[in-house]
């Protein structure tokens, strides 16, 4: 493999890895803005808080499936390299590059 597209490769993981730690973060922090806004909600039977608690809970959903996006577009990837190697394992040597 090229050089550049190694290199390449490196920057997307890494950018793939930070995506994976913001999203985590995010959820984590709207989630538990979600359970604090419904806890006061409720308490101060306010219909504003409540609403908002869940558009909160709507965000953290959101977050949830992007990181599971995020997830799951690697796992593809290393099937697909896993997949490759196979297939240029089992070639014939005068096939192979």
């Amino acid at each position: 493999m090229d050089e550049c597209c190694i290199e390449k490769t490196e920057a997307i993981e890494r950018l793939r890895e930070r995506q994976a730690v913001t999203l985590r973060l995010v959820l984590l922090l709207n989630a538990g803005m979600f359970v604090v806004e419904l806890v006061f909600g409720l308490l101060a039977g306010s219909v504003a808080l409540l609403a908002d608690s869940l558009d909160m809970l709507g965000d953290a959903l959101v977050y949830g499936f992007s990181l599971y996006v995020v997830a799951r577009e690697a796992r593809e990837e290393l099937r697909s390299n896993r997949t490759q190697r196979s297939v240029a394992a089992d070639a014939p040597r005068s096939a192979r590059p």
